[in-house]
């Protein structure tokens, strides 16, 4: 809301430095245009994103990548009958969770289990719904986001699904999650 811009303002006026970051394809956003023409500068984590923010508002951004966090892991692929999938992220990022579970749920004489750990755990019959019947028996277990139940699944889960679509709203995105899904030994 437009509270932010004008918190930016009154520490300008100040002599206080702003950053404002961006790390979602927002740039039709007024409220990002104007951050981006109070602040003292723009942090990005990408590329692509430093790209959108040159092009969508003329100024030029410091990219700082995310980094990593959460407990080391030691690296481990050795599944049971069953495959232990994983996929964690904000709701805005369901709409690639489907076309992964359809490329993975293609594998033959595989059982699937895929733990979804999420901010609103609610949205997730609706972003499955439609999903042809894979191959593969899939099971879904959903879980509403915490740390704690993020780290506990990373460490019990064989592999992390990262799937995703090669649109303009997903190519800015960061890898955050595949950095972390390999630091926890995934």
């Amino acid at each position: 809301h437009h509270g932010f811009v004008a918190l930016a303002e009154a520490a300008m006026a100040r002599g206080i430095p702003v950053l404002a970051t961006m790390y979602d394809w927002h740039f039709d956003s007024p409220l990002n245009r104007e951050l981006s023409q109070v602040a003292s500068r723009i942090v990005v984590q990408t590329e692509m994103m430093a790209a959108g923010v040159r092009e969508h508002f003329k100024v030029e951004p410091v990219i700082i990548e995310e980094p990593y966090e959460g407990p080391r892991g030691v690296p481990r692929f050795a599944p049971q009958k069953t495959i232990r999938l994983l996929w964690y992220g904000h709701t805005n990022n369901l709409d690639t969770l489907a076309e992964g579970i359809r490329q993975v749920g293609n594998l033959e004489s595989v059982e699937l289990s895929i733990a979804i750990v999420t901010n609103d755990a609610a949205a997730v019959p609706q972003a499955l719904a439609g999903l042809p019947v894979p191959r593969a028996g899939v099971r879904v277990v959903t879980y509403p986001w915490s740390l704690e139940r993020q780290w506990q699944e990373l460490a019990e889960c064989d592999a992390v699904l990262l799937p995703s679509h090669p649109t303009q709203r997903k190519l800015v995105k960061g890898h955050g999650r595949l950095v972390q899904a390999i630091h926890a030994g995934r």
